[in-house]
Parts: structure tokens; C-alpha cells; sequence
């Protein structure tokens, strides 16, 4: 017990380093923080836009009109599907689209390989379960934490941004803990094969199959990861939710297969996380730092330099 109270006042030790008065510049970094998370997506930019600009007395009695029912169970749920969908297939037609696929082609990171159109159907039958039978009672059983005072706010006393700044910040570091550990785990000889060898089907990943998995898989690797931060720090319901959203596309961006001209470095997202799943045994996290620690990314790292090498030759 302890030892979460001390994760719940971590936030505000990280605020003590943020200057209130920087109101603008907490809105930026809120969008730097999305944009890094999801790149120049056209969803990402809609779930910003309407976060940034909504009026925090709006926002308040956008909560207070919801029951603590729907804020909690229903509000993140149609939140995890619709951006999940969405998102989804709007990447799908980068490769399905007969114009779109002449036009992103050479973005595609492994070229030689396509979405097997015959698993299309398993691949949404998987993602459909996931969702409603997994997805949709833990969203109850964070309900009845948040209800008995253990897990998010559910009040009209919206976050300021240099607060979210400072949860995102914290957010960031405990997601890459718990899903480079957890996603080590699922690759242990017990639960490999029972467990996460399906997700490894898609050896060249699409957006849509970022969350194609086994149900424990499904705990394990996307929901503890993604709210054990709101819940350790009691953040905001807003902040779950904007959080959720981001998240859903950065996982997507992850596991697209592509890496357009919107992504700078050839040493980040979406290539980071193509790579383990083209070759498996590397490349664990997501940020690189657990992976640098392990001595999970050696073969990554030559990639990288073979890339830069290459790119040195060219120029």
C-alpha cells in the first residue's frame, strides 16, 4: 500500500518542476507530447482539437451531465472502439486502396510483404471478442475501483494542462516498465505459445491487428499498460480519456508497417516495433530504454547503423 501511495504523489513531485504560469506552453507540449505518440495523424490532430480548445467549464459540465457509470464504463469503451476502427482502417486503405497503395508504397517498411486478405475476418472477429469480453468488464472493474476512492476522479474539477503534462510524463515511463516486462513475459516459454504467438501471425504488422491477441495478452500488454498510470496517480476522467485516444493511435503507429515522411528518425516508431516483430527475440518496449539496458536491442542497433552507413553512401 505504501509503496502505491507513493506512485500517487509522483505526479505532484514531477509538477513541482513545472512553472504554473506557462499556460500556453503546457498546451503545446500536451500536442508535441500526441504527436510523438502518433505522428501526423488526421485523427490524432481531430482528438487534440477538440481536447485543447474545449472550454474547461464545458468539459465540466460534460462530466457533471454523465453518470459516474457512463463516464467510467461506457465513455472509455466507445472511445477505445470508435478511435480503434477508425484508425484502423484508415491505415488498412494505405495498403488496400489501389491509389493510396501506388502512392504509400514506398514508405512500407518490410516490401516484400502484404495483409493476407483470408485472415481479414478472423483478424476482426479476434479484435470484436477483445474488445467486448475483455476490454468491456475491465472498464467495470475500473469503474468499481474509481467508485470506492482507488482509482480516477470522476468530479468537475478539470486538470490544468501543466497537470496533465506532468501525469502524461509519468504515464510515459510506468507504460514503458509495464509493457517492455509484461511483453518479456509473453515471450517465456509458457505463455509464448499458448498466449502471444498469435499475435506474432502478422509478421509484418498492420494497424488494424495491433491489438489481434490472445485475451490474456490483451491484459497483460494493452490494459494494464495503458490505465495503471491513471490508476496508481487518481488522474482526472478527462485525462483517462484524452489518454486513451492517444494511446490507441500511438499503438496503432507502432504496429502500421510504415514509416512516412511524418516520422523524422529512422531510429523510432513504427520501425522500432517492425523490427520485433520481423525478427522476434528484440526490441521489447517501446521507447528503447529498457531495451538498450537489457542488451535487447544488439540486433536493432546494427540495423540502425547499416541504415545510416547506407544513407552516408547515398549522399
Amino acid at each position: 500500500m505504501s509503496i502505491v501511495m507513493n506512485l500517487s504523489n509522483l505526479s505532484t513531485t514531477v509538477l513541482t518542476y513545472l512553472p504554473s504560469e506557462w499556460s500556453n506552453f503546457w498546451l503545446y507540449s500536451i500536442a508535441i507530447i500526441a504527436v510523438h505518440m502518433g505522428g501526423f495523424n488526421p485523427l490524432l490532430f481531430l482528438c487534440l482539437y477538440v481536447y485543447l480548445t474545449c472550454d474547461p467549464a464545458v468539459m465540466a459540465d460534460v462530466v457533471a451531465g454523465l453518470s459516474p457509470l457512463v463516464g467510467l464504463i461506457v465513455v472509455p469503451f466507445v472511445l477505445v472502439v470508435a478511435v480503434y476502427w477508425v484508425n484502423g482502417f484508415m491505415l488498412l486503405a494505405l495498403e488496400q486502396v489501389p491509389a493510396l497503395r501506388v502512392l504509400f508504397r514506398k514508405y512500407k517498411i518490410q516490401q516484400k510483404k502484404d495483409l493476407d486478405m483470408s485472415k481479414f475476418g478472423k483478424l476482426c472477429k479476434n479484435l470484436i471478442v477483445g474488445q467486448v469480453f475483455v476490454i468491456l468488464p475491465h472498464t467495470g472493474i475500473f469503474y468499481l475501483l474509481s467508485t470506492n476512492g482507488i482509482g480516477v476522479q470522476y468530479n468537475t474539477d478539470i486538470p490544468s494542462p501543466r497537470r496533465v503534462v506532468g501525469e502524461f510524463l509519468v504515464y510515459i515511463v510506468l507504460n514503458e516498465f509495464l509493457f517492455y516486462y509484461g511483453h518479456k513475459l509473453l515471450h517465456t516459454k509458457a505463455l509464448y505459445g499458448p498466449v502471444h504467438k498469435i499475435h506474432h501471425e502478422f509478421t509484418s504488422p498492420i494497424g488494424l491487428a495491433a491489438a489481434y491477441c490472445h485475451p490474456i495478452e490483451m491484459v497483460i500488454s494493452n490494459i494494464i499498460p495503458l490505465a495503471g498510470g491513471a490508476l496508481l496517480l487518481k488522474s482526472h476522467i478527462t485525462t483517462l480519456w484524452i489518454w486513451i485516444c492517444l494511446v490507441v493511435i500511438g499503438t496503432q503507429t507502432h504496429h502500421c508497417g510504415y514509416r512516412l515522411p511524418t516520422s523524422f528518425f529512422y531510429d523510432e516508431q513504427p520501425d522500432f516495433h517492425d523490427f520485433h516483430h520481423e525478427k522476434f527475440h528484440y526490441n521489447f518496449g517501446l521507447l528503447g530504454w529498457l531495451d538498450a539496458w537489457h542488451g535487447t536491442d544488439k540486433l536493432w542497433q546494427e540495423r540502425v547503423k547499416q541504415h545510416k552507413e547506407g544513407k552516408s553512401k547515398s549522399n
